[in-house]
């Protein structure tokens, strides 16, 4: 099994059912795909829209506009290191739902 989502798994362990349901309905409807993040760097990585789709604003900003600048190598760097930064952005996401939906158990 994938690394992110053992994790995942480990996240929801504590969870009631309900509770689980609800975070699935927010986590899947809300990640972003590895695939998908892969094929934007291969394709338009060099203009930062990678980054811009993983919510990475300023870094996608830095990769469009000193791309001439870095002659591409920054492109090419980040064709390594696109999954892993999908998979820490899952990650995140999985914990802000994660803890909003135990504050919201917190709260009643």
């Amino acid at each position: 099994m994938d690394m992110e989502f053992q994790q995942i798994a480990l996240l929801k362990k504590d969870l009631s059912d309900e509770e689980c349901r609800q975070f699935d309905r927010e986590f899947y409807s809300r990640r972003k795909d590895t695939t998908i993040a892969m094929v934007l760097s291969i394709f338009l990585g060099e203009f930062g829209v990678d980054r811009f789709y993983l919510g990475q604003i300023g870094l996608g900003f830095a990769k469009l506009f000193l791309v001439w600048l870095t002659l591409f190598i920054w492109w090419l760097v980040d064709l390594f290191l696109i999954i892993g930064a999908t998979r820490r952005v899952n990650l995140e996401l999985a914990q802000q739902v994660y803890d909003s939906i135990k504050m919201m158990r917190s709260d009643t």
